[in-house]
């Protein structure tokens, strides 16, 4: 199936996971639009890495689409990772 959404999508660096999580939602960029309260240029955007997606709207964007904010932004879990470990602790002894 991911392979069907990817021959449908063909931006010239390849399809976003955003764009690839909508797809597989079944939305089209003006409802996940509505849903988001922003505009479908904005979702464009987003999608074609032409603009920054907020920190607030990253978990807001997962919870439309029904996916973990994690599987749409990695830096995501590193960061949340990475706030809970002791500074001092390098990883190694």
């Amino acid at each position: 199936m991911l392979h069907e959404l990817k021959a449908k999508v063909k931006p010239k660096a390849g399809p976003t996971k955003l764009k690839i999580a909508r797809l597989m939602a079944n939305l089209f960029q003006k409802d996940l639009a509505r849903d988001m309260g922003v505009t479908r240029s904005r979702i464009a955007q987003w999608e074609n890495d032409l603009s920054p997606i907020p920190a607030d709207r990253k978990m807001q964007l997962a919870g439309a689409l029904g996916v973990p904010v994690e599987m749409l932004f990695p830096e995501a879990a590193r960061k949340k990772r990475d706030q809970g470990r002791d500074p001092r602790e390098s990883g190694h002894e």
